[in-house]
């Protein structure tokens, strides 16, 4: 089961009032602030194929997925991932997309700076920590050899990391 974000608050752990303010959130009634939607447009995506890890598809056949256009230009020096990934089809290559599949993806954070900065939730009015981070992610698949996802991560994170502590890797799983 997915973890829900404001659980602890709808169950009345924050007290009464962050509980109040919550509920009239979710019913419409409340005020969510002045910054929604002021971040812009969304990044446009680029199209990507990879070959998946746990299905076996046939020869020339491979799997169209994306990637923001940010996160692939951040992403794509690397030779461990676009060697695993193409951006362009040639010619006796066919693409597929598989409605329930998403692909094995690495996901790089970094924070600036090491202390969260306080804030105040608009939806509860609670305060919390705010941690600067950006974050990319890309999709990845296999190539001949290759002895799993979680290892062709640890190569991908071992070639990027580079000598910042405030860098970080993070692995998702392909999902069948």
């Amino acid at each position: 089961m997915p973890r829900q974000r404001f659980s602890a608050v709808l169950r009345g752990y924050r007290g009464q009032a962050a509980r109040d303010k919550f509920i009239q959130h979710l019913q419409g009634l409340g005020t969510q602030g002045d910054n929604i939607g002021t971040k812009g447009n969304r990044p446009p995506s680029i199209d990507l194929y990879i070959e998946p890890f746990a299905l076996p598809l046939g020869t020339n056949t491979l799997v169209k997925v994306s990637a923001l256009r940010p996160s692939w230009d951040l992403l794509k020096g690397g030779s461990e991932v676009s060697s695993r990934v193409k951006t362009v089809l040639s010619g006796s290559e066919v693409s597929i997309k598989l409605s329930r599949y998403s692909a094995a993806r690495v996901v790089r954070r970094q924070t600036t700076g090491t202390t969260g900065t306080a804030k105040t939730s608009k939806l509860t009015g609670l305060k919390y920590l705010h941690y600067n981070t950006e974050t990319a992610s890309v999709p990845f698949g296999k190539k001949t050899g290759d002895l799993g996802a979680f290892a062709v991560f640890q190569e991908i994170s071992t070639q990027n990391e580079g000598s910042s502590t405030n860098l970080k890797y993070t692995f998702i799983d392909e999902n069948v």
